[in-house]
């Protein structure tokens, strides 16, 4: 046990988090083969297999769920060093990760314009996708999510709120109103999201054919609604952000969520992650006042 190395080691953490080789290599941005390689100089050395395949995931075997234990107390040991040290970082250079829903760059794009004039010595890295990133982990350092309660460990300021709600574009609704809404053509994320409430909803209001199309992802669905080609839900920032956009004239539920641009509590006084966070909590204040007359931003800090 002594000649175990932690890059060995994040190496099984990932394959095991992630239930694949594949999606561990995407994570730590490497070839599946470099994944496999240290996985099986690991299972060599030790002489014991770590990973067993159950269906289509790789499950840790009784010695890695062992060996899993200990390599996530490494992991938060030198994590939380290296936040520590990024915490003092005084410099307005370098990398900082962002994670937010893939419509929201949409929403942000001429925010990021400016803010690479106003950083030019800053890279933004974008982590974009619906799942919830770890930032105690390090999967990023800033991060844009809805949420009624961050962590405790994470800072950050509350920007306000948005509700998922009915939208199309102008032209097909001036066509189709005020016709019943079973007439409409719609789009909804697909089956993975068929227990959300919009989704119930949608059943009790629509023949099974109602639904035209299905999306993995918000930028989907806003792209086929912005086309015309069907109406669907969306979060009203982006809605009333769009300007072929606008709500349907039906009684239809939405409930808010708190949106929030977070960061982990020990890289608050980081430089660079407080421009991101600062920067990014002003725009979507910006927006949301736009998209909601009479909104007042609160700013809260956490």
């Amino acid at each position: 046990m002594t000649n175990l190395d932690w890059n060995d080691l994040r190496f099984v953490l990932a394959a095991a988090r992630h239930g694949s080789i594949r999606q561990a290599a995407k994570a730590l941005k490497v070839n599946h083969a470099t994944v496999s390689r240290h996985l099986a100089r690991l299972e060599a050395e030790l002489g014991v297999r770590l990973l067993d395949r159950e269906g289509r995931t790789l499950a840790p075997t009784p010695a890695g769920a062992e060996l899993i234990d200990v390599a996530e107390q490494i992991e938060a040991s030198v994590l939380g060093v290296e936040r520590r040290i990024l915490g003092r970082d005084t410099h307005l250079r370098g990398v900082v990760r962002l994670a937010l829903p893939g419509v929201m760059l949409w929403l942000l794009r001429d925010d990021i314009r400016a803010f690479s004039a106003a950083y030019p010595e800053l890279t933004l890295e974008f982590v974009t996708g619906m799942a919830l990133v770890n930032l105690t982990r390090r999967e990023a350092d800033v991060s844009i999510r809805f949420t009624q309660q961050p962590p405790e460990s994470y800072f950050g300021r509350r920007v306000g709120a948005a509700s998922l709600e009915p939208f199309g574009q102008r032209a097909l609704l001036d066509r189709l109103e005020p016709c019943p809404i079973t007439t409409y053509p719609w789009v909804f994320w697909d089956e993975r999201y068929d227990a959300w409430w919009p989704a119930r909803w949608l059943g009790e209001q629509l023949p099974p054919e109602g639904v035209r199309f299905r999306a993995t992802a918000a930028m989907d669905i806003l792209n086929v609604v912005s086309a015309g080609a069907a109406v669907g839900f969306m979060l009203s920032l982006i809605g009333h952000s769009h300007p072929e956009l606008r709500r349907l004239n039906i009684d239809a539920p939405a409930a808010a969520s708190d949106l929030w641009v977070l960061t982990h509590e020990a890289l608050r006084r980081n430089a660079r992650v407080k421009a991101v966070l600062s920067f990014f909590a002003d725009a979507l204040s910006a927006h949301l006042a736009a998209a909601s007359p009479g909104h007042h931003p609160p700013g809260a800090a956490l």
